[in-house]
């Protein structure tokens, strides 16, 4: 987080959810013009959005959480927005996050998902 040491979290600041593009806490926050820097060289496509200017939520909002089957959560105030962004394509669930957020942390901190259809069950075992 060098590009930006008032974040603890990269995740707080900007992520990610296909149809929807980034969400980010401004269009001029440090951290998500390093990402959108990072990522210029690679095509921009219906589903990953990456050239499209960010959904725009507060600082403790910006962390949402795709999983398959087009089901994102996100923070209540960027519910709407997301919604909107993708439209017929996801289905959103606001889910609060206050403790995380007073840690700068967010939704998806300290987690992983892993997609059964992505890892070929490699990875990933029912018992």
């Amino acid at each position: 987080m060098s590009v930006d040491t008032s974040w603890l979290h990269l995740k707080s600041a900007v992520t990610w959810a296909p149809y929807v593009g980034f969400v980010a806490s401004a269009e001029t926050c440090p951290v998500y013009e390093a990402v959108r820097a990072a990522l210029a060289p690679h095509e921009a496509t219906s589903t990953n959005l990456i050239s499209r200017p960010p959904v725009v939520a507060p600082r403790a909002a910006t962390n949402v959480l795709s999983v398959p089957g087009g089901v994102v959560f996100c923070h209540p105030a960027a519910a709407a927005e997301v919604k909107r962004r993708g439209g017929a394509q996801i289905e959103v669930v606001p889910v609060e996050q206050p403790e995380l957020a007073r840690a700068d942390g967010a939704l998806t901190c300290g987690c992983v998902v892993l997609d059964r259809s992505s890892t070929g069950d490699r990875f990933l075992d029912d018992t």
